[in-house]
């Protein structure tokens, strides 16, 4: 059984790093060689780089707030998991990740007194959030369906780009008659090409594998099936979640402590400060990432594609733009 503490800081690393990617690098030595120019990608990873700088600095000043008190350091874990768990997600998002029913969490119009010109108020969770994408992040995956296994590569396969709607295309790279397994290499569609089931049936017949038609769509199916996540960028994560903690700490001072003498007041203080240094080390990130995001847009470029029958439809002299010298180029383009 994992201790608090570890249970802790996977909620931490779930929050910054998540699903490992295997990145591309882009080599001057081999031309063919294609980076990931994804930005989500690329936002994944520095959200980890930014962890790592950081964890240092957080154990540091758990170990100064603790002082070889184990008690205190049990307790602190306990309470720091129980709370950060509830708000910080797998996908990066901080919201209300967890909020069973009976942890009674409260939002500040629940408790704000209501005045005569507004009696109810409108929550739901994503509220106070930018939606960014939606995405799916495929890692290799092999299983058994019908007696044959299933064994699907994805080494090869890039991350989509802005959000397109591109489809995955399977090919089958070999077999073993012996343990009745079928490998495939996982791409993205590519100028309109798809998956040929049928040719993949012929191979494996073959090679000596019967594999029914239904039993293969069946298998890319069940491989398409792997979890979609929703990324979220918070409008004000450092005024949420000390809101939160605020609540949290009530909730425990009044319902669930008997005892206030200094010590254990002196020991919630240190619970506070502590959560206060990882709210901070939350929202540090996530407000930059809410600065970017409403940075204004400017327009680098823009190129107007006109052709040569409307022009001619207006009584335009297309000989001034086929006898100019960059036309050859734009037609190449």
């Amino acid at each position: 059984m994992k201790t608090n503490e570890a249970q802790f800081y996977e909620v931490l690393e779930n929050l910054f790093i998540g699903v490992k990617i295997e990145d591309k690098q882009e080599s001057l030595l081999d031309p063919n060689a294609k980076a990931m120019k994804n930005g989500m990608i690329n936002l994944m990873k520095a959200k980890s780089k930014y962890y790592q700088s950081k964890k240092q600095e957080l154990e540091k000043f758990i170990g100064l707030k603790c002082q070889n008190n184990n008690d205190l350091k049990e307790e602190l874990f306990d309470k720091l998991y129980s709370f950060f768990k509830r708000y910080l997600s797998a996908n990066g998002g901080i919201y209300f990740n967890d909020t069973p029913l009976y942890d009674s969490l409260y939002t500040k119009s629940d408790y704000e007194k209501c005045s005569l010109k507004k009696d109810t108020a409108l929550f739901y969770k994503t509220k106070d959030l930018y939606y960014v994408k939606s995405e799916t992040i495929y890692k290799d995956f092999c299983f058994e369906l019908e007696n044959m296994v299933f064994n699907f590569d994805t080494s090869s396969l890039e991350s989509k780009k802005n959000n397109e709607k591109v489809d995955l295309v399977f090919n089958l790279k070999d077999t073993d008659t012996k343990t009745n397994t079928l490998n495939f290499s996982v791409t993205l569609s590519s100028k309109g090409n798809q998956t040929k089931i049928s040719e993949i049936l012929k191979e494996c017949l073959n090679q000596g594998v019967k594999l029914d038609e239904e039993v293969l769509k069946k298998a890319f199916v069940k491989f398409k099936k792997q979890g979609s996540m929703d990324y979220f960028i918070h409008k004000n994560a450092l005024g949420f979640l000390k809101e939160q903690l605020d609540l949290y700490l009530f909730e425990y001072l009044f319902k669930e402590m008997t005892e206030f003498d200094d010590k254990r007041l002196n020991g919630i203080n240190a619970i506070k400060e502590v959560a206060l240094q990882v709210i901070s080390l939350v929202s540090e990130f996530e407000n930059e990432l809410c600065k970017i995001w409403n940075k204004p847009r400017f327009v680098l470029n823009s190129h107007f594609i006109v052709s040569l029958d409307q022009l001619k439809a207006k009584n335009y002299d297309l000989n001034k733009i086929t006898n100019h010298k960059n036309y050859p180029k734009q037609v190449q383009e």
